[in-house]
């Protein structure tokens, strides 16, 4: 990581992550497709960007999801950072990797929102 980088190790552990799914879930199924997209079904999604940490928590269930994104015919692109922190993209202006992550994401969104529009490639900033 850069110089400017925040340590981020730690930040949640697997039982502040099963807290927070008792919040989200409640005494509903975690399986349930619409509680977690791991176990939908993602046929005809647009492509994904996925983006994680290798110190992410959730890192796992990331790289389950483009997985599954993959079986499932969508086009996927996952990015695992060396080291990285959960949610690392907040730190842009302060870690290097996270302004790299969120210009590769503007790229992705820009690329994969014009294509097929004719004039796509000239398009112009909204102010």
């Amino acid at each position: 990581m850069s110089q400017r980088s925040p340590s981020g190790r730690g930040a949640f552990k697997e039982a502040d992550v099963r807290a927070y799914a008792d919040l989200y879930v409640g005494a509903g199924d975690r399986a349930h497709p619409l509680a977690s997209p791991v176990f939908a079904d993602l046929t005809g999604l647009p492509p994904l960007l996925v983006q994680v940490g290798a110190n992410e928590v959730l890192l796992d269930d990331a790289v389950r999801l483009a997985g599954r994104a993959g079986a499932d015919g969508v086009e996927v692109t996952l990015e695992v950072g060396p080291g990285l922190p959960h949610v690392f993209q907040h730190h842009y202006g302060r870690l290097d990797e996270a302004d790299a992550a969120l210009d590769r994401a503007a790229r992705f969104l820009t690329a994969h929102l014009s294509a097929g529009r004719p004039g796509a490639d000239h398009l112009e900033p909204v102010h």
